[in-house]
């Protein structure tokens, strides 16, 4: 979630200076980056400022700083609160696949009436604000970075799907393709579209991975199971790449290696729920907090 050239209606405190409303105060979050074979880890993470105004209403309480972590490929999404004093940020290394995205936010937790600043630029003097609840106060776009993984070690069974917009107009249906690589998961241009614009929330994880993902390893896993008697794993791994992450999740729930004679036997549609964490019925629940309210405001999401 980056601001990037998005002007609010209200001054902002940006760590870009010529994006930035104030004329010498600055705002950043500073951090180390470490990665282990299990943990993507944000060291020593902390906002930096010498902003006077920014200081006070976080002491008092009125505004919170978080850094929000974001992976499209995985459609991983997660706010971490952060502080003027140090903390480490473990993330496993299995959610995250490709680019990834690391912002700060600093967003007001209650209403702050009447806000103005002598630090402000120009065009602001003489004029007060109100900075609504929620609304952010201060950016650091931060970093975009690219996270690559031993396909061995990825347990992340999301992380072999691809969702397609199709320009189609006839097309009203879902469509699945099996690659080499990729599960292609391909909508027509509304849905998608719809997809798109709330793929990184992730309250609607599970409601995606339930209508989407689902029916499609369900439907790969089906056609999968017509192989002739004598295929082996390595000849499915060969034809489709990604059947690999399946192979290694299976062992990592399990406990035991798959062979062909077994996957045979098992049901796809059950097979698919338990690599995906069960998350029809997780799709459930986050449906009925949806529609009954439940969820908080986006920026109060963990």
């Amino acid at each position: 979630m980056q601001l990037g050239k998005k002007v609010p209606p209200y001054p902002i405190l940006n760590k870009s200076r010529n994006m930035s409303s104030y004329k010498n105060s600055n705002f950043s979050f500073s951090y180390e980056l470490e990665e282990t074979t299990e943990l993507f880890i944000i060291k020593n993470v902390k906002i930096e400022t010498d902003s006077r105004d920014l200081l006070k209403y976080f002491n008092l309480q009125k505004l919170k700083a978080v850094v929000i972590v974001e992976c499209s490929s995985t459609i991983y999404r997660k706010k971490f609160e952060i502080f003027i004093n140090p903390i480490d940020i473990k993330i496993p290394i299995k959610d995250l696949n490709d680019k990834v995205e690391i912002s700060c936010f600093v967003y007001a937790t209650e209403d702050i009436e009447n806000y103005s600043s002598q630090d402000m630029q120009d065009a602001y003097h003489g004029y007060s604000f109100m900075i609504e609840k929620y609304s952010i106060f201060a950016v650091d776009d931060g970093i975009t970075l690219k996270i690559e993984y031993d396909d061995k070690e990825d347990n992340k069974v999301a992380s072999i799907f691809s969702v397609i917009k199709s320009f189609d107009q006839n097309l009203n249906n879902m469509k699945v393709e099996l690659t080499d690589r990729k599960i292609k998961i391909i909508l027509p241009e509304k849905p998608f579209d719809h997809y798109d614009a709330l793929k990184d929330k992730e309250t609607f994880q599970s409601i995606f991975f339930s209508t989407l993902v689902i029916p499609s390893l369900t439907y790969a896993f089906s056609e999968i199971q017509k192989f002739p008697n004598e295929t082996e794993i390595d000849d499915i791994i060969d034809k489709y790449g990604w059947f690999k992450s399946i192979v290694v999740s299976y062992k990592k729930i399990y406990n035991v290696d798959l062979d062909y004679e077994t996957f045979k036997q098992l049901v796809p549609l059950e097979l698919a729920q338990s690599l995906m964490n069960n998350c029809i019925t997780s799709s459930i629940d986050d449906f009925y907090e949806i529609v009954t309210n439940i969820i908080p405001n986006e920026m109060e999401e963990e």
